[in-house]
């Protein structure tokens, strides 16, 4: 699953269109206003055509979230494992030792 969000993610910023999209599931996609992604994309209307490349501005998309996330999780899991293992191990040191 990974993968799929980091290749979403190479090119941070743009979006693809795709024949489903339309620019208010894009700004409710990304929360940016549809003004916006005019604005940032030179556009005078409102229609736009598939495998388009629009300018998504201030990109906070919720793949990017995910990922962010799923980093969080797995450092702080390591690290926990970490602390516990080294726990464990002291605990029997310190046992082997006094025997």
């Amino acid at each position: 699953m990974i993968t799929s969000v980091t290749s979403a993610l190479q090119e941070e910023g743009v979006h693809y269109v795709t024949k489903e999209d339309t620019l208010v599931g894009l700004s409710l996609r990304y929360n940016v206003s549809v003004d916006e992604i005019k604005r940032a994309n030179k556009m005078f209307s409102s229609n736009i055509h598939e495998r388009e490349k629009l300018i998504i501005p201030g990109l906070e998309t919720k793949e990017k979230k995910v990922l962010n996330e799923g980093l969080f999780f797995t450092f702080h899991f390591h690290f926990f494992f970490f602390v516990i293992s080294f726990y464990f191990i002291f605990l029997i040191f310190f046992f082997f030792k006094k025997n």
